[in-house]
Order: C-alpha cells, then sequence, then structure tokens
C-alpha cells in the first residue's frame, strides 16, 4: 500500500505544475486575444482546462488499467493477423479471447509501473473545483 501512496503523491506532484503551466498558457492566451477579461475569468478558464484534461488522462488510464479496451486491442490484433498472414500461423492467432485477457492483465501486473492515473483524475477534480470558484468569484 505504501508503493501505491508513494507512487500517487510523486504523480500529483508532478501534475500540479504542468498543469497550472497549461493554465498560465491559457490564460495569457486569452488575454492577448481579448483584453476586457478579469483575472477571475482568465482563471476559470485556465483551470478549466488543465483540470479537463487531467482528468479525461486519468480516466482513461483507469479505465485502461480496468482491461476496458481489451476487447478493441484483441479484435484489431486478430484482424491484422487475419490481414497480414504469415507464412506459418502465429501462436496468438490460436489464443482465445479468455487467453489474450489472462496474458494482458498478467504483463501488466509483473510490468510496475510507478504512474498513478488516480492522482490524474485528483488533480483533475482540483483543478476543475478551482475553476468553478473561480467562476463564482468572475
Amino acid at each position: 500500500m505504501k508503493k501505491t501512496f508513494s507512487s500517487f503523491t510523486k504523480t500529483f506532484i508532478l501534475c500540479i505544475p504542468a498543469a497550472t503551466l497549461l493554465a498560465l498558457g491559457v490564460a495569457l492566451y486569452e488575454r492577448a486575444h481579448n483584453a476586457s477579461f478579469g483575472a477571475a475569468r482568465l482563471a476559470s478558464d485556465g483551470t478549466f482546462v488543465s483540470g479537463i484534461i487531467l482528468f479525461c488522462l486519468g480516466a482513461l488510464g483507469i479505465a485502461s488499467g480496468a482491461g476496458a479496451f481489451l476487447a478493441l486491442s484483441y479484435g484489431f490484433s486478430k484482424l491484422a493477423g487475419r490481414l497480414y498472414r504469415p507464412k506459418n500461423i502465429a501462436v496468438s492467432e490460436k489464443e482465445t479471447y479468455f487467453d489474450y485477457c489472462s496474458r494482458k492483465k498478467a504483463v501488466c501486473k509483473t510490468s510496475g509501473t510507478s504512474f498513478s492515473f488516480a492522482a490524474l483524475l485528483a488533480a483533475g477534480i482540483l483543478f476543475i473545483a478551482v475553476s468553478v470558484i473561480a467562476a463564482f468569484v468572475h
């Protein structure tokens, strides 16, 4: 559990400055194109864009980790195997969907990534909350 908390903390701490820089970039872009916006509006827009990007990346990462895209991956690998059939039939051609899912999940469990998609999701929610607060101030 400590490793998961550590990877969550590291990812969260790394994505906050990146999202803040993105929010600042959005605010500067809006300021250059429309000088009539106030600071609260610029902060709201910038943090909303950053929050949505982080939230979507985190949600896609969590869904991918849960195996939501395994059916698409299996289907495309079978299609590619049928279109570009080698001279000798590969082992993956005889592999069932259950075997494919088992093999992919075993590879994911042994890879041991230090990146936490839950941290991206949490940072996205935090930035969206800051955006809503800035919108009410505006």
